[in-house]
């Protein structure tokens, strides 16, 4: 990721103090103080660790809300902070998973980053801030990678068309896989030995570069495929590397009726695990009190990816409704921040078994309010017939109701409706095939609650 970087000077002081002062968005080593200013663009420094070096950065202002972030050789963010300091100043201690040249940036919360401000970096003694990643028990456990790239590796190539890449994992390991190219929007797939396209990224890397985190459920030869977005094939001069991901951590299980809650503490994903019978409804909520956006993803016993969101709910949380678990076994819950971010916050996962709730021509009452903004209904459908969704409300709706029709299981809408300013709501439409059909209803009101009715009935 390119920044704009602040290129300047500042005069140096000669002051009886034990602190370095240097150039604006040079290097920094372990021990030095920066002072500077900044004056609207984040400004970085780069430095240079080794694996495992533990160091504490601590950036403060008294003229902006500060933000530290640190960066690895490809631009994509392995850790941040924003008040782990005294009031609005940040403090972070950061685990180098591996030796190379990292990028600390200096930012703003509220991306003014305009004024004075100090920049300290120092070797970790047991006493840093919030620490910038959360190792899992099996990081650097596992032998290298005997494939075209080699963990740590970063090659820069030509590409003339799409490229692939042989990589051996091992059951459980996790690795992080960047691409970035300033030719071509870039597009990560991950196969299996079979040719299946089992994970994917466009653009988790910023700046249209792809950053894919891959935990491998059986130990086999997997194949990274480079390409561009779209139909077009890649063109043009790319950098891609393999590192194992340090940064994971196992959150453990959690059972029907459990409310847990984990400290990622800079993690770049949180693994818990459960057990489920086929047929189970389960709601799954995530909840993070300061507002960090997380996206969420449930696999099967196997390893395959069965639904995935984002903001489905309260806030930026994702959230599973009323799911119906398709088989028995052990199902692993993969949590990641927006973007390949890292989890700082203390997140908060609860899981309950529930019950459908199957709507009819017989209207059916549920409420919604601020602790529970959507709920999931279902209908059996048939392929090319029409239905008729009746809602009413027991007064004007004067906030914003979305309904969203979507086959079960499907991530994504197939139909979406909005409504608002009225106290009642009909819609007409197809299914598009046989089977059943989930109507998802979310609301943002003002009000405490909403009581709503909810009707669908198959038309002539």
């Amino acid at each position: 990721m390119q920044k704009n970087i602040l290129r300047g000077f500042i005069v140096l002081l000669m002051l009886l103090i034990p602190s370095t002062l240097l150039a604006q968005g040079s290097a920094i080593s372990v021990g030095d103080t920066v002072t500077g200013e900044a004056v609207g663009n984040d400004v970085e420094y780069t430095i240079d660790l080794a694996t495992g070096e533990v160091i504490v950065i601590d950036l403060s202002s008294e003229d902006f809300d500060t933000l530290v972030k640190v960066q690895d050789a490809n631009g994509s963010e392995l850790a941040r902070n924003d008040d782990g300091g005294e009031g609005f100043n940040s403090l972070l201690t950061f685990d180098a998973p591996e030796i190379g040249t990292y990028t600390i940036v200096v930012t703003s919360f509220f991306n003014n980053t305009v004024g004075n401000y100090t920049l300290s970096v120092q070797s970790d003694t047991g006493g840093g801030g919030e620490s910038g990643t959360g190792v899992s028990a099996e990081c650097g456990t596992f032998s290298g990678n005997t494939g075209d790239l080699q963990f740590g590796e970063t090659v820069t190539e030509t590409a003339t068309g799409n490229v692939t890449y042989d990589i051996n994992l091992q059951a459980d390991q996790t690795v992080i896989i960047s691409l970035s190219s300033d030719d071509f929007d870039t597009y990560l797939e991950l196969l299996d030995t079979s040719g299946a396209s089992i994970a994917s990224d466009d653009d988790s890397g910023g700046n249209l570069n792809s950053r894919l985190i891959f935990t491998a459920r059986e130990s086999a030869t997997y194949t990274i495929l480079v390409r561009s977005f779209g139909t077009a094939e890649a063109s043009g001069i790319y950098t891609i590397s393999v590192t194992e991901n340090c940064a994971s951590t196992d959150g453990g299980t959690i059972a029907y009726g459990e409310t847990i809650s984990l400290a990622p503490d800079g993690a770049l994903q949180l693994l818990i695990t459960f057990d489920g019978t086929a047929g189970d409804v389960i709601n799954l909520i995530v909840s993070s009190s300061t507002g960090e956006d997380t996206t969420l993803s449930l696999y099967d016993s196997s390893g395959t990816l069965i639904v995935e969101d984002d903001d489905s709910g309260e806030g930026l949380n994702p959230a599973l409704r009323r799911f119906v678990l398709p088989a028995t076994g052990t199902y692993e819950i993969d949590l990641r921040g927006f973007s390949s971010d890292a989890i700082l916050d203390p997140i908060e996962i609860t899981l309950e078994e529930t019950e459908l709730l199957e709507i009819t021509a017989e209207p059916l009452e549920i409420i919604l309010d601020d602790e529970v903004s959507s709920d999931v209904l279902f209908f059996e459908a048939q392929n090319n017939t029409q239905y008729l969704l009746v809602i009413e409300l027991d007064r004007d709706l004067d906030d914003s109701l979305y309904i969203d029709i979507s086959q079960s299981g499907e991530s994504f809408p197939s139909i979406r409706f909005t409504t608002s300013g009225a106290s009642s709501f009909a819609a007409v439409f197809t299914a598009d095939f046989t089977g059943m059909m989930t109507v998802e209803l979310e609301y943002f009101g003002f009000r405490n609650d909403a009581n709503f009715t909810i009707a669908v009935e198959e038309l002539d």
